[in-house]
């Protein structure tokens, strides 16, 4: 069930790994595939049955990144599944991978992550 609060993951997403970063979501009668490999986000609605791409973001201009963090992991679920929610995905924008850092929810949360490359960008000082 979606929380439609304030809650910074009003959606919780089952999934993980690298090369590429996977999770999925169910809401509304509908399911989301999130994607990351190299470079590259994307969100396809249905992808069983409809398989509709919605959403497609450059995250890094490291053309070999297919790695999220925990805490960038927590950043991009936590605005994706804003997104769906309020039903606003198509016209998301995701920070970039080199200043995810700044982000307000960066930070550890519900996911885990593994990014061997420490690809977040520079601490914010």
């Amino acid at each position: 069930m979606a929380d439609k609060s304030d809650n910074p993951h009003p959606l919780l997403f089952q999934g993980g790994g690298s090369c590429p970063v996977q999770y999925e979501v169910d809401y509304e009668n509908h399911n989301y595939y999130v994607r990351y490999r190299s470079s590259w986000l994307s969100v396809t609605q249905d992808i069983d049955t409809a398989d509709m791409e919605i959403f497609t973001q450059q995250l890094s201009t490291d053309a070999l990144d297919g790695f999220w963090s925990a805490e960038a992991t927590n950043v991009y679920l936590a605005l994706i599944g804003r997104a769906i929610v309020d039903d606003e995905l198509k016209s998301l924008s995701l920070p970039w991978k080199h200043e995810i850092r700044n982000h307000p929810l960066y930070g550890k949360g519900p996911y885990d992550g593994y990014d061997p490359k420490n690809g977040d960008g520079p601490r914010p000082g």
